[in-house]
Parts: structure tokens; C-alpha cells; sequence
């Protein structure tokens, strides 16, 4: 058996350089290279933009081949070759060989390189190598056996021997470690952690995750924070180099190429230098996209002003691709080609292109490029090919905004178009007050061109952003402006525009005449101008009116919208329908018509990314539950839809949440926490005038105060109530619910005749009382009464029929339960001698008497009751095991499967309500989930 030779020593100018900092991240690529290898590449090449750490790779593959013993390692810097002559004369330095004075010939390299297998080679920096040069590395290649090349360049040589490996930026995670890691050097006392995590990685990524980019901010890190670091990246070229002095100070066995890419700006120049005069061109113009491009807005911003035989637009972006100046990606579903400049990239192209007349006249091309096509797409977003459209607009974000920008002054109409064009993808992800001022900037914009039309389009889309934020004066004033200028060009579209949008405002201000009214207006206006999907809408918001109003055509208004929303195949309005339909089934006592609309409402809304319809969705689920009496269950909904309308900005749709997550917590006896929520929700529909739903709250907030006894404060309440809706307009359900409500002070006063008074006869007349407010709800109709034994009492005395509301329902719930309590609390489930000196639980989880308390009924919380049963069960089966949260979750919503965090919610309140209740002592919390504490002792009774 032959024996394999040793590796030969190389001389000392082909060997390594020794590293001066770690190697962080690329672990993929290192064996990337190593498979290629070994599926018999000969050349390996690795491609990347300048700084993205080919060089850094290539040696620390080396290195670990050099550890690996089985081959000689060396490296040669071509950063000075130009050509075949150049190359042969640079390799023969390396290898220290002695050649004549005509230079080396390729048969004396190729047997020399031969001679030194099993070799590992690596040529750095070979994209200025020529034609010729590459073929002469071509021929070497495949003469020399037993050679492995491993080459970087930021374009690819094209050779037959040549497998490439193309270098893209860093990972997240591995770019933030790098700029620790480099921070480190400068600053031992830097850590990345929680507190900081966020701005590392926003400034990596800012950096384009580029290792050079990294490293250079990194070295400033002893003198700037990451937000001065971050803000200075408007200069990036003049930040991003060596500290004074550094340049002129190259570290130990740094090759020339690595000292000159020190600097960012240097590396960028180099790459630049390679490029023809087309390419260098089209580089420059390019560089006025913000965010990726395609093909065609490619085609027209270079044909603008190019040459008579300019190259091919295709052949110029992909030779671009090749350097490493661009990158391409395929958009799916389409798999078109998209293109895209690194920030840094852009950055130096946009300095070449400079200020002048060039950039001007390139920056209106693309303007003019993207904004017919943008609105184009706006239009197709409320119909069957929304997504399509909306994630076209989506992918053209970046350049839209940029036109928004920076064509205000030269071209307002183009730059507040393109804002108005970007409307559904901004609602969808933005926040309310930055849309507001975007669609306010473009007003002006609009009024300064003296475009009529577009002045009341953007006018109109301010005010629906300042609608949602409560400014309901500024968006009135707004409205008015528009429909002024919509009749003075007779155009029936605007009008209606116009009119929905006021009809929206009068309804938020529960002025439901005036509300119906406008959208009536809306409705012709658009029948007069064909327009269908304003129609559609337009019969929506009268759908909604109804709803909330007399009810007295719901049915067939709710017929008609689904109809025509499903024709005009807008989804979300077709979601916003279902989810009115469903609060429709919900008020009237539907439940099981309700639950189906509803819940697919959610789902689909959640699929969507409609994030106001989940909300309301949510809320009026929230209400189905409780209505059903399962008040848990109506407070995670609650708190599912408690972030949504938060991050929505949209005061309405979060007072409405706030208060009903007030009555729920009412309901269940949790009186601080109902009040303060309650209390929270009459302020925040203060601003947007909601009156209606601010009563509303504002009576259970009153009912609070009854249920502790606190009468003078319950009136002052309840009085309040009633002055925000007198002389309103149907509906009048708020009176229903104070009509009901008002009988919780006659309780109050009930148990002070019996308790401090002995008034036995009094408190059963007050009860008496107390219970035909019931009567009344369960009649369907409120008889007209003088109400109020005091002199002044402002509580009303008439309804509308109390079976079509739940706010009604729940107030009678609230009655019905006190009642019950005054005139017969439940007995205790357990008499036992001893029974208060340790916790009864229930088997079956129905009831608990806490140690040295009283007990408490769980037997109409079938939340609480399943997660108790299921941790007695546990306890009796495991003790000391800990049950996970989703088995307790699953025992509580079996049919359930909610999304990330939802579960998570939903248990922690579900625990907290158990522990207020009085299962704090016994009830444990551990990483692994929760136990009931086998320490103690715990009476289960059957």
C-alpha cells in the first residue's frame, strides 16, 4: 500500500495571514465550500459585494484545511494584477520561485504547482483580473492535479473549472453578534441584552449586514451610542472609515487589498472603477429607487436620456447582479425578477449621480412611472384582486413615499397622489396620527397645484385618519371643504365620498337621524355616478344605523349589503357586514346565529390582516358570552382585542373595548378593577362624542357605586347618564339600561331597611319594586314611571323593547343576581365542623370555600369551573405535578385553538380570577405550569 506524501512547507509569502479579531457567523458557507470540494470542484469561487467577507471566509476555510493537515495552504493577493502576465508573476512570488527574466511560463507553473500537491490555493481579490488573465487561471486550473483553488471576486470568472459560491449579507442574529463582538475591542464593557437587542439589530440592518459596514461603526462605539451611531448614518462614508491615523497603521500581515477596504468609501470606489460607462450610468440612475424595482420601472428611468445604442436594460441589471452591485430575487406568486441597491450601494451611486439637472429629470421619470400605476392598483384594492394589488402597492411602498417626499416642491400633485395611491396599504400598517399627517401634508400639496379634485380626495382622507383619532371638528371641517368642492365639479362620486364620510361622523356622535340621512345622500350620489362599491358601503353604514337603531329593516338591509358587498368583492367590507349581521343576532338574542357569523368573521379577518374587524369581532363575541352568562370567556376576547385597538390608534374601538371589559369585570363582582375601566372608557368616547356608549358606561359605573353601597354617588351617576342622552333620537336603550340598573339602589336601600332598620315589610316592598324592573325586561317593553322616591331624581322611566338589547339583558342579570342575594343567600356547599380551617373544593369544581371564608359559587363561571376540576383531578391522580398551561387550557375551551399568546391570556386571567377569589394560599404557579399545593390540606368533597 503506497503511503500518502506530507504536504510541502510553502514559503513565506504564500502563507496565511494570522487573524487579528474572531470569526463570527458563516458556519453554513464554511461547509458550503467543503462540499463543493468534495463533489470535485477544482475552483471555488466566492462572490460577494465589497466588505461582505469573502476574504475573511477564504481564510478561515484555509485555516481550518491548514489544522486538517492534509494539504499545504497558501494565499496570494491579486489586488494589483491586471493581467496573465501579472497573475504568473504573483503566483511565482508566492511560491518564491526563480524564473528568468521573460517571467514564468505556464508549463513551469503548472508542473511547480503540481509538485506541491495536494495544495490548497487561494487568489484574493481577482474581479480586476482580465480576460485574458482568467483563462490563463482557466488553463492552470485544469493542468495543475491535485490542486484546489479557492478564489474571491465580486463577479464570477465563468469558467468551465469554476463552482461558485455567491456571499450574501449576514443573518439577524449573526450581525448583531459581530458588532458586539467588535464593540468589545473598543468598549469591553459593551453587552448586547434585551434593552438594547432592538437597536443593534436596526442598525445592522441599517448597515445592509454588511461585515466591513459592521465593523467600521463598531469601532466608534467607544465614542458615539447606537442612536448617535444610527443617526450619523446620513453620512455613512464620512462615519464609516478608520479613526484618524488607523489608515495609516496596517495591521500585521494584513494584505494591501485589506487596508484599503478598511474604508467603506474605498471599497465602493473599487467597485466602481470596474464598471464601463453604461454600467457606471445606469448604476447612478438607479439609485433613485428607494426599496426594490422591476424590470420595467428599470426600463424606463435608463431609457430616459440614454444613448442611441445604449446596452440592453436586462443585460445592464444582470451584469450589475454579477459584480455584486445589485441583488434579484424572485417575487412569488408571479416569480417575476425584482431587483434592489443595498443602502450603502445607494448611497454612493446617488453622490455619483450629484444634485444637478440629471437627478431631476431622473426622479420625474420615476414618479411619473409609479404613480398612474399605483393608483391604478389603489382602485383594484376594494375588489376581487385586492391582494394582488395590495401587495403590489405593498412591494412599492418605499419608492411612493419617496415621491411623496421629494417632489413636493417641484411637483405637489405627483407627490400627493402618490400618498393618497399608497391609502389601503397605510391603513393596513401604519400608524393613525403619522396617516393623518401624511394625508393632511398632501392637502396642502393638493390646494397648492389647484387640483380641485384631488384637494377633495385628500381632504376626505385626512378627516377619515382624524375621525378614528376623536379630532371630530377638524374632520367635520374637512368634510365640508370637500363636498363643497365635489359639487362645484358635479361630480357625484365625490359627493358621495363626502356624505359617507359625514354620515360616519354623525353616527360616531350617535346622531342617527342626521347619520342616516347623509348616508341616504351618499347612496344616490353614488347610484348617479355607477359607482357600486361606494354603494355597497354606503348600505353598509345604513345597515349598521339600523342595528343600532329601531332594528326595524335590519333583516332586509343585512340581505341587501351582503348581497351587493359580495358582488363588488371587497372582503374586508364584506367581513365589516358579517361582523354587523352577527352584533344584529347578538342583541336580538340570536346566539347560535350570532356565534356562526362572528366567529367566521374572525377567522377570516385574522387571515386578512384586518385588524379593526377582528377588534370588533371580538367585542360583540365578547358580548355573545356574556350575554350566555360565560363571563371568562368575555373577558378574553376582551383582552384579545384590548392590543388591536390600541395599535389601531382608534379611541372609539378602544373605549368601547375598555368598557366592556369594565361591565364584565362588573359582572363578576371585581368592582375596583369595573370601575376604574368604566371610568376610563367615559373619557376616551368624551373626545370622540360618542354619547350613546358613554352613557351606557357611565350607568354601570353607576351600578358600581350602588353595589357598595354608595347611593349619593350611584345617582350622581346615573343622573349624568341620562343628561347625555335626553332629547336624543331612537334608540333610547341607555334608559332600559338605567331603568334596570336604578333597581340596584333599590336593593341598597332594601338591605338598610332590614339590617339597620328591622324594616322587614319596607325591604320587601323595595324588592318588590326591584323585581318589576325585571318584570319589565321579561315583558319585552318598559312601562312608563315615575321613578325615584327623592325629590329631583333624574332617572328615566322608558325604553324600547328590552329583548332587542344586550346591554339591557346584562343590567337585568346584574339585578336579578343582587335580588337573589338580599332575599336568600346561597347555603354553604359545606357545614362541617372545622370547614373554615382549611379550603373545601368541589370534585367537580363548582364550588370553593376558601380557608376561614365564604364560599363561592362557580357553578355559572364554566371556565373557572373546568380548570378547578381539572387541578383537583390532577392533584388526586399526580400530586406535586404540575399541569402545562395548554392541558389547562384545553380543559377550559376544548374545541379551541388560539393563536400565539392568546392561550397564554386567556390562563393568566383565568389563574388571577381564581386567586382573588380566594385560592392564592393554595393555587402555585411553577415554570412548568400550575398545581394545586400538595402541602396543604385541602378537602375535596364529592
Amino acid at each position: 500500500m503506497s503511503r500518502s506524501r506530507a504536504p510541502s512547507e510553502l514559503p513565506l509569502g504564500a502563507r496565511l495571514p494570522e487573524p487579528t479579531t474572531s470569526f463570527v457567523g458563516r458556519v453554513r458557507e464554511l461547509r458550503r465550500i467543503g462540499a463543493l470540494f468534495r463533489e470535485g470542484a477544482r475552483l471555488v469561487s466566492v462572490l460577494g459585494p465589497a466588505g461582505i467577507g469573502k476574504t475573511r471566509l477564504a481564510l478561515q476555510y484555509a485555516r481550518r484545511a491548514l489544522a486538517g493537515g492534509r494539504r499545504a495552504v497558501g494565499g496570494v493577493d491579486l489586488s494589483r494584477a491586471r493581467g496573465a502576465d501579472a497573475l504568473l508573476t504573483a503566483l511565482a512570488q508566492a511560491l518564491s520561485l526563480q524564473v528568468g527574466p521573460r517571467g514564468p511560463s505556464v508549463e513551469l507553473m503548472t508542473a511547480e504547482l503540481s509538485a506541491r500537491a495536494p495544495l490548497l490555493l487561494v487568489l484574493d481579490n481577482l474581479e480586476q483580473v482580465d480576460g485574458k488573465g482568467v483563462a490563463l487561471l482557466s488553463t492552470l486550473a485544469a493542468g495543475a492535479t491535485g490542486v484546489r483553488w479557492l478564489v474571491t471576486s465580486r463577479a464570477p470568472l465563468r469558467i468551465p473549472e469554476e463552482a461558485r459560491l455567491r456571499l450574501d449579507p449576514l443573518p439577524s442574529r449573526a450581525a448583531a453578534r459581530l458588532f458586539e463582538a467588535r464593540c468589545r475591542a473598543v468598549q469591553p464593557g459593551f453587552v448586547m441584552g434585551e434593552g438594547n437587542r432592538g437597536e443593534v439589530e436596526e442598525l445592522v440592518m441599517r448597515l445592509d449586514r454588511n461585515p466591513l459596514a459592521i465593523e467600521l461603526a463598531a469601532a466608534r462605539a467607544d465614542i458615539l451610542t447606537l442612536p448617535q451611531l444610527r443617526a450619523r448614518l446620513t453620512r455613512r462614508f464620512e462615519l464609516l472609515k478608520p479613526p484618524a491615523g488607523a489608515a495609516r497603521a496596517p495591521r500585521l500581515q494584513e494584505t494591501p487589498a485589506m487596508v484599503r477596504e478598511r474604508s467603506l468609501l474605498a471599497a465602493l470606489d473599487g467597485s466602481w472603477e470596474l464598471l464601463d460607462t453604461p454600467e457606471q450610468r445606469a448604476l447612478a440612475r438607479l439609485s433613485v429607487f428607494a426599496g426594490g424595482f422591476d424590470l420595467d420601472a428599470a426600463e424606463a428611468l435608463l431609457a430616459e436620456g440614454a444613448a442611441e445604442r445604449a446596452p440592453f436594460t436586462l443585460d445592464l441589471l444582470e451584469s450589475l447582479c454579477e459584480q455584486s452591485l445589485l441583488s434579484r430575487e424572485r417575487v412569488e406568486p408571479e416569480g417575476e425578477a425584482r431587483y434592489r441597491l443595498g443602502e450603502s450601494v445607494r448611497d454612493y451611486a446617488a453622490a455619483r449621480l450629484g444634485e444637478g439637472p440629471e437627478r431631476a429629470a431622473a426622479e420625474l421619470v420615476h414618479a411619473c412611472f409609479y404613480v398612474p400605476l399605483a393608483e391604478r392598483w389603489a382602485r383594484g384594492a376594494v375588489g376581487p384582486d385586492a391582494d394582488a394589488c395590495c401587495a403590489k402597492l405593498g412591494r412599492e411602498r418605499e419608492n411612493l413615499l419617496a415621491i411623496h417626499l421629494r417632489l413636493a416642491e417641484r411637483a405637489p400633485s405627483l407627490a400627493a397622489r402618490a400618498a393618497l395611491a399608497l391609502g389601503p396599504v397605510l391603513i393596513a400598517s401604519s400608524p393613525l396620527r403619522a396617516r393623518q399627517e401624511m394625508f393632511g401634508a398632501s392637502a396642502v400639496l393638493a390646494e397648492r397645484a389647484g387640483d380641485a379634485a384631488l384637494t377633495a380626495r385628500a381632504a376626505l382622507a385626512c378627516a377619515e385618519q382624524e375621525r378614528y383619532m376623536g379630532e371630530t371638528r377638524a374632520a367635520l371641517a374637512r368634510v365640508v371643504k370637500a363636498a363643497e368642492l365635489a359639487r362645484g365639479l358635479a361630480d357625484p362620486t365625490l359627493e358621495g365620498e363626502a356624505a359617507l364620510v359625514h354620515a360616519y361622523l354623525c353616527f360616531d356622535a350617535t346622531a342617527f337621524a342626521d347619520a342616516a340621512q347623509h348616508a341616504e345622500r351618499a347612496r344616490a350620489s353614488f347610484l348617479a355616478g355607477s359607482d357600486r362599491y361606494g354603494e355597497a358601503r354606503a348600505l353598509h353604514l345604513l345597515l349598521v344605523l339600523d342595528t343600532h337603531g329601531l332594528q326595524t329593516r335590519s333583516r332586509e338591509l343585512a340581505e341587501r349589503a351582503l348581497h351587493l358587498v359580495r358582488e363588488v368583492g371587497d372582503r374586508r367590507l364584506l367581513l365589516s357586514t358579517m361582523v354587523h349581521v352577527g352584533s344584529l343576532s347578538v342583541e336580538q338574542g340570536r346566539h347560535a346565529e350570532a356565534r356562526v357569523a362572528l366567529e367566521e368573521a374572525l377567522s377570516r379577518s385574522r387571515a386578512d390582516g384586518a385588524r379593526e374587524v377582528e377588534c370588533r369581532a371580538l367585542v360583540y363575541l365578547s358580548l355573545l358570552e356574556s350575554d350566555l352568562g360565560d363571563f371568562d370567556r368575555g373577558e378574553a376576547r376582551l383582552l384579545e382585542a384590548m392590543p388591536l385597538a390600541r395599535q389601531l390608534g382608534h379611541r372609539l374601538a378602544e373605549g368601547l373595548v375598555v368598557g366592556s371589559l369594565g361591565v364584565v369585570e362588573l359582572l363578576q363582582r371585581r368592582v375596583g378593577e369595573a370601575r376604574a375601566h368604566l371610568r376610563q372608557a367615559a373619557l376616551l368616547l368624551e373626545d370622540v362624542g360618542n354619547r350613546h356608549a358613554r352613557a351606557t358606561f357611565m350607568a354601570f359605573a353607576g351600578a358600581a357605586e350602588a353595589l357598595e353601597g354608595r347611593a349619593v354617588d350611584a345617582r350622581a351617576l346615573f343622573q349624568v347618564a341620562s343628561e347625555l342622552v335626553s332629547g336624543a333620537e331612537p334608540p333610547k336603550w341607555v334608559a332600559g339600561v338605567l331603568h334596570v340598573l336604578g333597581g340596584l339602589l333599590e336593593v341598597d336601600e332594601a338591605r338598610r331597611a332590614r339590617d339597620l332598620r328591622g324594616d322587614d315589610e319596607g325591604c320587601k316592598r323595595l324588592a318588590r319594586r326591584a323585581h318589576r324592573r325585571l318584570s319589565d325586561v321579561e315583558a319585552g317593553a318598559l312601562r312608563p314611571r315615575v321613578e325615584g322616591r327623592r325629590k329631583g331624581s333624574r332617572i328615566p322611566s322608558a325604553s324600547p323593547a328590552a329583548a332587542s338589547w344586550a346591554d339591557i339583558r346584562l343590567a337585568a342579570r346584574l339585578l336579578r343576581a343582587e335580588l337573589a342575594a338580599l332575599e336568600g343567600p346561597l347555603p354553604a356547599p359545606s357545614t362541617r365542623a372545622g370547614a373554615a380551617s382549611a379550603p373545601e373544593v368541589a370534585a367537580d369544581g363548582s364550588w370553593f370555600t376558601p380557608r376561614g371564608g365564604t364560599p363561592v359559587d362557580l357553578g355559572r363561571r364554566p371556565v373557572l369551573r373546568a380548570i378547578l376540576a381539572r387541578l383537583v383531578e390532577h392533584l388526586r391522580r399526580s400530586p406535586g405535578a404540575a399541569l402545562s398551561l395548554a392541558e389547562l387550557f384545553a380543559s377550559a375551551w376544548p374545541d379551541e385553538r388560539p393563536r400565539r399568546g392568546v392561550a397564554e391570556n386567556r390562563m393568566y386571567v383565568a389563574i388571577a380570577t381564581l386567586r382573588s377569589l380566594g385560592l392564592r394560599d393554595v393555587l402555585r404557579t411553577r415554570d412548568d405550569g400550575y398545581l394545586l399545593d400538595p402541602g396543604q390540606v385541602i378537602h375535596v368533597r364529592a
